[in-house]
């Protein structure tokens, strides 16, 4: 009953520290602890804040484009746009056009993850597929860009190239910590 949850929080806070030094926490425990109660916290926030971070990108891309920023290279495909607003004579790659569609087929996908399956268990699942996703659809998609400055013309990958790929990473790493997690008891009851 009542009097086994109230002993059992009790417990759970003294295992947390958040008693003081009553209860001896070595690293490890204090690492379990910080991983059991508060990354699990966050990445179940962070699973369910992505979805709408996606179609806000899509948003915000399209914002690029009405005003003709951040535009690929001269491009001889039909979809190529002229960017007047920049003083553009030639078509270019609409690359917030490809980022935008990239964004919303992110968000349509992880909207229907969490609704239709059982992955938003797994905490951390779909944050991790969104960085994956996401940063590697930005890293393709930046061979088309023209260089956002002009140390960019010396390298082989741009800057937003190189700064996708710790996320690409960081997005593997939570989808192998969300598979190894066991479903939490109020999800498994669900």
């Amino acid at each position: 009953g009542a009097g086994r949850r109230g002993a059992r929080r009790r417990a759970h806070r003294a295992r947390a520290g958040r008693r003081g030094a009553a209860v001896p926490v070595s690293a490890d425990r204090l690492q379990r602890v910080v991983l059991d109660t508060n990354v699990l916290l966050d990445l179940w926030l962070f699973d369910r804040i992505v979805i709408v971070v996606a179609f806000a990108g899509f948003l915000i891309r399209l914002g690029n484009l009405m005003n003709s920023e951040i535009y690929g290279h001269e491009t001889t495909l039909p979809w190529g746009f002229i960017f007047d607003l920049r003083g553009e004579t030639v078509p270019k790659h609409p690359t917030q056009l490809y980022e935008a569609l990239c964004y919303l087929s992110i968000f349509g996908l992880l909207l229907w993850l969490f609704e239709k399956s059982k992955v938003k268990e797994k905490h951390g699942f779909i944050f991790g597929l969104f960085l994956i996703i996401l940063f590697l659809s930005r890293f393709l998609i930046e061979f088309v860009k023209e260089d956002q400055v002009k140390f960019e013309a010396d390298m082989s990958l741009n800057m937003g190239q190189w700064l996708s790929i710790p996320f690409i990473i960081a997005g593997i790493a939570l989808m192998f910590y969300s598979a190894k997690q066991k479903p939490s008891p109020k999800s498994a009851k669900k």
